[in-house]
C-alpha cells in the first residue's frame, strides 16, 4: 500500500472595481488536503478542507478503496524539490493602497471613462508528498488587474481593457497603457478591405481546439484530431509548443491567469520533458501517468487537479517566442490585433470561424485605432502550417511577458 498526500494552500485578495473606485475587498483563504491510497491495482481518495489529522483522512482513503479505480502505474518515486516564485511578500493594505493611488489618478485624469471589473492578488503553496520519498512544493505570489474601459456616452458592446500582472504596480507604465487604450477607443477606424491578414491574437483563437485534442488519452484512443499524427511535421517549422513551468517563461493561449504556472503536475511529475509541438513536429501529447503507460508516451506532467478530485490530462502551454517584435515578423504589412471574439468554433475538419468584438489596426508600425465587428477564419492546419509567421510580445503596453501567435487569417466585417 501506498500513501499520497495533495495539499493546496491559497490566498486570495480581491477588489471589486466600481466606476473607477475599490467597491468591496474580499479576502479567502482555502486549505484543502487530499490522501490518495494505492493498492492492489486500484486507487481511492479522500479529502477535505481546513486544518485535517492525516491519519484519518489517510484511513478514510484507505476505506475507500473498494470503491476505486483502476491503475496501472505507481505514484512517482525519489523526487524531492521545492521552488518560490515572485515572492514578493506584500501585505494586503499595501496592495490596496496602490491600487487606491492609481484608480484615484486614472479616475481623475479619463473623467470622461467608466473603469470597472477586478483587481486579484493570489498566493499559494502546493505540497506533494508520498511513501516513496516523493517530496515536491512550490511557493508563489500572482497578481492579476483586469479593467474594462468603457466612455460614459458609449454602448454597452464599445469598450476596451487593460491588463496589469504586477504585484508591486509601475505606475507610469499603467497609465500609458490605460492613456493607449482610451485614444484606441476613440479612435474608430475602418478595415482597408476585406481580405487575407496577419492576425495577432490576445487570447489565442485556438486553446480550446488544442484543449480538447492533445490529452493523451484522446491521442491513444484515437479519438483526437490528431489522432494520427504522432511523430509526424504538420505544422511550421517555426512553431513550437510546450508546457509552461514559471512565470518568468513567455506565457499565451489565454494564460490571463492570476495562478502560477507549477513545476510539477497533481500527479507528483516534474515537467522536465515539456515539449508538445516541436518545430512542426508532434511530440507528445499532455500525458497523464495512465495514458503514458497505456499508449507508450512518455509522462510529461501534462495534469492538473483541484485539491478534491483526481488529475485529469490538461495544462497551460505556450508557444515558444521567434521574434522580439511585431514588425520583424510583419515586414511593413497592415495587421489586425485580436482581442475579444467569443462564440468561435472550430469544425471536426479543423475549419474555424469566429466574430471578433474588439480589435485593433496596426499600421505602420503601431496601433491607430479600434475597428468594427468582424468575421476571422482559417484551418488549423494552415494557421499553424504556411499562414503561421511567428510568435511575438504583445504590441500593448502594459502586457510584458505576454506573448501571441500571428498567423494569416480570412477577415471581413460584419455588417
Amino acid at each position: 500500500m501506498i500513501r499520497e498526500k495533495y495539499s493546496i494552500i491559497k490566498d486570495e485578495l480581491k477588489l471589486n472595481i466600481m466606476d473607477g473606485t475599490i467597491d468591496s475587498i474580499r479576502k479567502k483563504s482555502i486549505q484543502g488536503t487530499a490522501f490518495k491510497t494505492y493498492k492492489d491495482g486500484k486507487v481511492s481518495i479522500a479529502t477535505a478542507m481546513g486544518d485535517v489529522d492525516d491519519d484519518q483522512l489517510a484511513a478514510q482513503s484507505e476505506e475507500e478503496l473498494a470503491f476505486g479505480s483502476h491503475v496501472d502505474w505507481q505514484p512517482t518515486e525519489k523526487l524531492t524539490a521545492s521552488r518560490s516564485t515572485k515572492i514578493a511578500n506584500v501585505q494586503a493594505e499595501d496592495f490596496v493602497a496602490q491600487w487606491e493611488e492609481c484608480l484615484a489618478h486614472l479616475k481623475e485624469t479619463h473623467a470622461d471613462y467608466i473603469l470597472t471589473n477586478n483587481i486579484v492578488l493570489n498566493g499559494s503553496q502546493v505540497t506533494l508528498t508520498n511513501d516513496l520519498g516523493t517530496e515536491l512544493t512550490q511557493k508563489a505570489q500572482s497578481a492579476l488587474a483586469i479593467l474594462i474601459l468603457q466612455n460614459r456616452q458609449a454602448t454597452t458592446d464599445d469598450f476596451s481593457f487593460v491588463i496589469n500582472q504586477d504585484i508591486e504596480v509601475d505606475k507610469e507604465t499603467l497609465y500609458q497603457a490605460v492613456s493607449e487604450n482610451v485614444q484606441l477607443n476613440k479612435n474608430k477606424v475602418d478595415l482597408p478591405g476585406d481580405g487575407q491578414y496577419p492576425v495577432i491574437s490576445m487570447f489565442s483563437l485556438t486553446q480550446n481546439f488544442f484543449d480538447k485534442h492533445l490529452g493523451g488519452e484522446v491521442v491513444g484512443n484515437q479519438s483526437s484530431y490528431f489522432k494520427n499524427d504522432l511523430g509526424k511535421k504538420i505544422f511550421n517549422e517555426k512553431m513550437t509548443l510546450r508546457i509552461v513551468t514559471d512565470q518568468s517563461e513567455g506565457r499565451s493561449f489565454g494564460a490571463f491567469s492570476p495562478q502560477a504556472p507549477m513545476f510539477f503536475d497533481a500527479e507528483g511529475t516534474i515537467r522536465e520533458n515539456t515539449l508538445i509541438f516541436d518545430k512542426g513536429v508532434f511530440v507528445n501529447p499532455l500525458s497523464s501517468r495512465k495514458s503514458a503507460e497505456k499508449y507508450g508516451f512518455l509522462a510529461n506532467g501534462g495534469t492538473s487537479a483541484p485539491y478534491s478530485q483526481l488529475p485529469k490530462e490538461g495544462c497551460e502551454y505556450t508557444l515558444d517566442q521567434t521574434h522580439d517584435h511585431l514588425d520583424e515578423i510583419l515586414q511593413g504589412r497592415t495587421a489586425i490585433l485580436e482581442v475579444v471574439s467569443p462564440g468561435g468554433d472550430f469544425t471536426s475538419d479543423g475549419d474555424f470561424a469566429t466574430p471578433c468584438i474588439l480589435s485593433y489596426l496596426y499600421q505602420d508600425g503601431k496601433l491607430v485605432g479600434q475597428l468594427p465587428a468582424l468575421q476571422l477564419s482559417g484551418h488549423i492546419r494552415q494557421m499553424f502550417g504556411d499562414d503561421y509567421l511567428g510568435t511575438c510580445p504583445l504590441p500593448m503596453k502594459g502586457t510584458d511577458g505576454m506573448i501571441s501567435p500571428v498567423v494569416m487569417m480570412d477577415v471581413k466585417v460584419l455588417k
